[in-house]
């Protein structure tokens, strides 16, 4: 990106040669990782004048720029009903690399190792090639992004500069702060740089020049004027208050580097610090800060004096249990300690049993830290005092463990150089601040750094698998890293492997993340302790749920109350940290960290099963009646599963249904996650019914978008625990089909024919006609269409009086052993016939695949001109419904028939090895390796009409081997 843009495939840096296929990665990359919708990729290659072809051809490109990406990154580039995207998490890029490189060098600068943050910043400025996208079109996609390089490659120069200062070089700065000056002539805190450098260096009347060069441009060409802090320090040049040039290295250095604008004395009409009152100190810094260096320079940077006339800076530090908000206080006043020369006051927001503590006594206290004497009676005239002395002095407060507002604000100072640095395990939304940080998990590599200082022996450098599953186990959170690494470092006959196998139990987690006054569970209870009765009763009854992202519907249906009510309490649970928050498709989600679920499941244990079996029940009969809801939206399925036993009696929520009725492929793809969540969760707590139905009415929504391994993974949790025949059968019939996709035909006819006894058994006419149609299609695909027709002539016979859109799919069925027969014209009559059937019930998405069948029995009778029509109309129905495995289907028939149609020298082979090409990689991705090894075999033959015979010895390999991972 930071130059032309290269793609590196594995081996080495390619450019894509199509200017067309570079606009496209082009937006793919300024967008991610949010996806790209088809239509502005055809504005962004074609502007306002596209070909009639041009979606066709954007798919092509696609699947072009897939293929040029390695191995291991072919996932990164992903297919969504909104469009192409790629996934960030997946793909390395140099603007990714610079990024992470100016986060490090700007942390090292606040640590005080200039020297360090000038060697990171070398390694980012060689990133640029020049500049950002240079070879593609500027469209308003890339525009975007562009300008935002330019601002990074100007942010990572300026911290070069910053690290010179820092280091006492300040000659040295001068050139190359005066040619970004002149780049750059408003950027006030790069003209305080140079006016610094210049000044000592003893050029003070450059110095004064260069302010008066950027005050005419800001007050003539903005009508403003240059900012307090510049305005400071031109006084203090003319006053010759700058200390004279000498290197400085260190914390103080590295506290003023990143802006060379403050002041070395405290502004004009701020009093001198009075040496006879008390210095207060915070508590001793923490060792092993480690995987914060980013949040630690933002605080350090948020902390600096405002300048004259400006609040007072309140940086609010908050996160959740376990994350380290205090060490990284405690390190960040350490780190500023040289700003607040009167002292650094620490205040406890809550007492010994997590009591809030009243903002009147925290007053009384810091006047008592600052010497204060004689203090009057009344609590409004101590904060009168209180602001007083802050006012006058240079202090640094940290608030740890803010429980409201009111304590913020009763110890804000109102001005002048002090500051309020507050930690919360809350949002602290109604406190005033001036900069708000959150901390979370760590990076596992970080996490894994962390585990290895604590325990110090070189074991978990010797087991870097057991530790990354290790801190994984612990949530990546500083605390539980801290409390296992501390229980290890005392077992030195343990490897990290043991200590591994011992957190694998949850009631064991909770005991291994305790360890002194490291103790996880604690900081829970404190977070829950000032909540309501109602949101401690929903954090606990969340853990039944498991590690899943639930929507808001699911806590009212866990405490079967009004939806109203349960946000309020999903409110308090988020606002405390103890839920995290996420959005899918434009939906909140709400989740419990897995590092706090079995602290959460003993509590849910300890409310009784008179409250926990019927939450359970709502909350799984809520998804259960949701997925056949939204089932009914889908287009009708052959595979509709049977009904089982009532689940507890429920209603969809009205906000989930509106969703269903937007569009239900939407839901599901939305709910995916939750939905196969609650299917383990059942089986987890042995709803054995609830558990077979969640998983067999997904079947539907998993055939439409060929989720074939969720689908697999869902059956198996089920299979584990059903007993009850009908559920049996359900699930065999649906793995039957399953066997049918991956062409394990012993299988599925085993599949097929234990459906068939047991639904016989059970009586469910509909659920035979199910069964006897998939045993018809094992017997067709060995080569056995006469024994299939019969079994297919009989399941219609079922099903016709009752259900005509299962007719459809049973006569298509037939017409397909017909076909295989040779009785072509019989196959197109009962082709017909599934057609009308289709239509009768309005279903579009049967009547499509039976002119995709037609399309074949055209190809075979001669007809390809029919055929192709045929195929057109398919797929305009399987656009329409984003079934993008059926489009694969009818792209492989048309690369079928346009290949047997063409001579060599024919752009229908074009046409037919680019449709080959589309069905492969769809097939691919969606697991049915057999289509996808087809497919290649089609493109071979392609490949070697054209002559081309490496390429087609190559595709042939490449459906062999898929084959061979398909047995």
């Amino acid at each position: 990106m930071l130059g032309p843009l290269q793609v590196h495939d594995g081996s080495a840096w390619r450019t894509i040669g199509s200017p067309k296929r570079r606009a496209v990665l082009a937006a793919l990359v300024a967008r991610a990782p949010h996806p790209v919708s088809v239509e502005t990729l055809v504005r962004e290659v074609w502007g306002d004048a596209p070909p009639a072809s041009a979606r066709t051809q954007v798919h092509g490109y696609v699947l072009h720029l897939r293929r040029a990406l390695p191995a291991d990154a072919a996932d990164a580039l992903t297919t969504t009903t909104a469009g192409y995207g790629l996934d960030r998490a997946s793909l390395r890029t140099d603007a990714d690399r610079a990024e992470r490189g100016l986060v490090v060098a700007r942390a090292a600068l606040a640590a005080g190792d200039p020297v360090g943050a000038a060697q990171v910043v070398d390694g980012a400025r060689g990133l640029w090639r020049g500049d950002p996208f240079e070879d593609v079109v500027a469209t308003p996609v890339v525009r975007a992004r562009v300008e935002h390089l330019a601002e990074l490659r100007r942010e990572v120069e300026e911290t070069g500069l910053a690290a010179l200062l820092a280091q006492g070089r300040h000659a040295e700065a001068v050139g190359p702060l005066t040619r970004h000056l002149a780049a750059h002539p408003v950027r006030e805190h790069v003209c305080a740089q140079l006016m610094t450098a210049l000044h000592r260096t003893g050029r003070q009347a450059e110095a004064l020049q260069v302010y008066r060069r950027l005050r005419r441009v800001l007050v003539e060409e903005l009508g403003v004027e240059p900012c307090a802090e510049v305005q400071a320090l031109h006084h203090e040049i003319l006053r010759g208050a700058t200390r004279a040039a000498r290197p400085s290295t260190g914390r103080a250095a590295a506290a003023a580097a990143p802006s060379a604008a403050a002041p070395a004395t405290p502004p004009p009409g701020a009093s001198a610090p009075p040496t006879s009152h008390p210095r207060p100190r915070v508590p001793c810094t923490p060792e092993a800060l480690v995987g914060r260096e980013g949040e630690l320079a933002e605080v350090v940077r948020r902390l600096r004096p405002r300048g004259v006339g400006a609040p007072a800076p309140v940086v609010v530090v908050h996160g959740g249990p376990g994350t380290g908000r205090t060490a990284l206080a405690l390190r960040a006043a350490s780190a500023v300690a040289d700003r607040h020369p009167d002292g650094q006051a620490y205040l406890l927001g809550g007492d010994a049993d997590g009591s809030p503590r009243p903002p009147a006594e925290l007053v009384t206290e810091l006047l008592a830290q600052l010497g204060v004497p004689d203090l009057p009676g009344s609590a409004p005239a101590r904060a009168a005092l209180l602001r007083a002395h802050l006012h006058e002095r240079r202090v640094l407060v940290v608030l740890d463990d803010a429980v409201d507002g009111d304590q913020v604000r009763a110890v804000a100072p109102p001005g002048g150089a002090s500051a309020l640095l507050v930690t919360s395990r809350h949002h602290l939304c109604d406190a005033p601040s001036t900069a708000r940080v959150e901390l979370s998990a760590l990076r596992r590599a970080d996490a894994v750094d962390l585990l290895d200082r604590v325990v110090g022996d070189g074991r978990v450098g010797a087991e870097p698998g057991a530790a990354a599953h290790l801190v994984e186990r612990c949530g990546r959170l500083p605390l539980a890293v801290r409390a296992v690494g501390g229980r290890l470092a005392a077992r030195p006959g343990w490897s990290v492997q043991t200590a591994l196998d011992r957190l694998v139990d949850d009631d064991r987690l909770v005991e291994g993340m305790r360890l002194g006054s490291l103790d996880l569970g604690a900081c829970v209870e404190r977070a829950l302790r000032p909540l309501t009765p109602g949101a401690r009763r929903l954090h606990a009854l969340l853990a039944l749920a498991g590690p899943a992202d639930l929507p808001a519907w699911a806590a009212a249906a866990l405490l079967d109350v009004a939806p109203a009510v349960a946000d309020g309490h999903l409110d308090e649970l988020v606002d405390a940290h103890l839920l995290t928050t996420s959005c899918a498709e434009g939906r909140p989600r709400f989740r419990l960290d897995d590092v706090l679920l079995p602290d959460a499941a003993q509590r849910c244990a300890g409310l009784g099963a008179t409250v926990v079996d019927p939450a359970l029940d709502r909350l799984l009969a809520t998804w259960l009646e949701l997925a056949r809801q939204a089932t009914q939206a889908l287009p009708p399925n052959p595979f509709a599963p049977p009904r089982g036993e009532d689940l507890a009696e429920v209603s969809a929520p009205a906000e989930a249904m509106e969703q269903v009725a937007a569009g239900a492929l939407g839901w599901f793809d939305a709910e995916r996650a939750g939905l196969l969540a609650a299917v383990r969760t059942a089986a987890r707590h042995d709803r054995r019914s609830a558990c077979w139905q969640l998983a067999v009415a997904l079947v539907p929504y998993l055939d439409a978008r060929a989720h074939l391994v969720d689908w697999a993974q869902c059956h198996d949790v089920a299979d584990a625990v059903t007993d009850e025949p009908l559920g049996r059968a359900a699930l065999l019939r649906s793995r039957a089909q399953l066997h049918l996709y991956h062409s394990r035909m012993p299988e599925a006819a085993r599949c097929a024919d234990e459906a068939l006894e047991l639904f016989e058994s059970v009586g469910h006419e509909r659920g035979v006609a199910m069964a006897l149609g998939a045993r018809a299609v094992c017997h067709r695909l060995t080569g056995r269409p006469d024994l299939a027709l019969p079994l297919l002539r009989r399941a219609v016979r079922i099903v016709t009086p009752t259900a005509p859109a299962a007719a459809a799919h049973l006569r298509w069925g037939i017409a397909r052993a017909l076909a295989d027969l040779g009785e072509l014209d019989a196959a197109v009559a009962e082709l017909e016939r599934a057609r009308r059937l289709a239509r009768e019930v309005d279903d579009s998405h049967r009547e499509a695949v039976v002119l995709r069948e037609l399309a074949v029995v055209h190809g075979r009778q001669g007809r390809p001109a029919r055929a192709l029509a045929a195929l057109g109309e398919a797929e305009q129905v399987f656009e329409g419904l984003g079934d993008e495995r059926c489009l694969a289907h009818v792209s492989r028939v048309r690369g079928q028939i346009l290949s047997e149609r063409a001579d060599r020298d024919s752009e229908d082979l074009e046409h037919a090895a680019f449709a080959l090409g589309r069905a492969a990689s769809i097939f691919d991705r969606g697991s049915t390796r057999p289509d996808a090894a087809e497919c290649l075999r089609g493109l071979a033959r392609v490949e070697l009409a054209r002559g081309s015979v490496a390429a087609a010895r190559a595709l042939q390999a490449r459906a062999d081997e898929l084959d061979a991972r398909s047995a």
